[in-house]
């Protein structure tokens, strides 16, 4: 069996579709999952266009549902739906065993940025590690909301997570992650408002019934970056009151300057955190969340446009273009519904000859 991966070719490159081999036989702990849906998160765009540095010829993506090919656990069958935590760990570091911080495990090895082989989601098969947490996903949640629940709402999960008693929040951006962490926050009786630089999020955003930012005089308590960008962020400073607390999750590139000096932080008696993968615990809690953020958009339910794996470049110019939540790729000729490529030598043939889906 062979899988086809796209592959980070260096800085402003379009990926490069390969093919690859895949094990004959699993190692203990070890689950083929054939993709269904992978989504371009915006951390991937930093490395696309070379904010963040990456290996060549690594195979790219971590959002993404799919089906059980394999499975070498017991807990796993094929045929199952499935999505993953976005790192695999190796439980027995300090950072694991001491720390409980094993999304920065000491030996972690991260889905997409993982090298050459079916280990990223823009492809037809990603091969899940022993460490590596999986949960079911409910056939009803929507493929689109599946996708992103092991990245963007889990992440969400987290910088939402053992909060003080509930008051004024702003969370800057009004991408995915944005508005999973706007929702959440909602949900536990905070009165949210958002700052997004793109009108068709906004207008998204409102759609949905998020609240924008509508004062820039009253104090905030908490804020939230979900957007990646220091300009909103450092505009943003003096809305939040003495002894306020500013999360931050967004700004995971170079290009990250808070802008900020000691004395700003000291005098004004602020908590900074940050947040970077997430403790897979919150996979499961994302999973439970995920159906009541479809709720409240409008019907048909749709995070953005789905394109198949031969548009991925396509499809990433489409991401850039920040008109959208998330932009999706689908190695299937429709999602749901597994094409011909799963269990066939000749993927390569196979995949070029799917029909696109706009």
């Amino acid at each position: 069996m062979t899988a086809i991966c796209a592959q980070y070719m260096g800085p402003r490159l379009p990926l490069h579709l390969t093919e690859v081999p895949l094990p004959s036989k699993l190692d203990d702990g070890e689950v083929l999952v054939f993709i269904e849906l992978a989504a371009i998160c915006g951390s991937d765009l930093h490395t696309l266009s070379g904010t963040r540095s990456e290996r060549i010829h690594t195979t790219m993506g971590h959002e993404g549902v799919g089906r059980v090919a394999q499975s070498a656990r017991n807990t796993v069958r094929v045929g199952d739906r499935v999505t993953w935590s976005l790192v695999d760990i190796c439980g027995t570091c300090p950072a694991c065993d001491v720390y409980d911080l094993p999304q920065k495990c000491q030996n972690v090895r991260k889905y997409g940025h993982d090298g050459p082989g079916p280990s990223g989601t823009y492809g037809t098969h990603i091969l899940l590690q022993k460490g590596t947490m999986i949960q079911s996903v409910p056939i009803k949640l929507h493929p689109q909301l599946a996708a992103t629940a092991n990245c963007a709402l889990a992440t969400a999960c987290q910088l939402t997570a053992d909060l003080p008693r509930p008051e004024r929040a702003l969370v800057l951006g009004a991408g995915l992650l944005g508005l999973y962490c706007a929702h959440l926050l909602e949900s536990i009786g905070w009165e949210v408002e958002i700052l997004e630089k793109s009108d068709a999020r906004l207008r998204t955003a409102l759609s949905a019934g998020f609240k924008l930012l509508s004062s820039t005089t009253d104090a905030v308590g908490l804020i939230v970056e979900a957007a990646g960008s220091s300009e909103l962020l450092q505009c943003t400073y003096p809305l939040l009151r003495p002894g306020g607390e500013l999360r931050l999750a967004g700004l995971v590139h170079p290009e990250s300057q808070l802008g900020l000096s000691a004395e700003d932080i000291i005098r004004r008696c602020w908590t900074i955190r940050g947040y970077h993968n997430y403790h897979p615990i919150y996979l499961e809690t994302a999973l439970q969340t995920a159906p009541s953020f479809q709720a409240r958009f409008p019907k048909p339910f749709e995070l953005g446009p789905v394109f198949s794996l031969l548009e991925i470049n396509e499809a990433i110019e489409a991401a850039n273009s920040r008109s959208h939540l998330r932009v999706f790729v689908t190695p299937e000729t429709k999602v749901g519904v597994p094409s011909v490529m799963l269990g066939t030598p000749k993927v390569l043939g196979a995949l070029n000859s799917l029909e696109s889906t706009p």
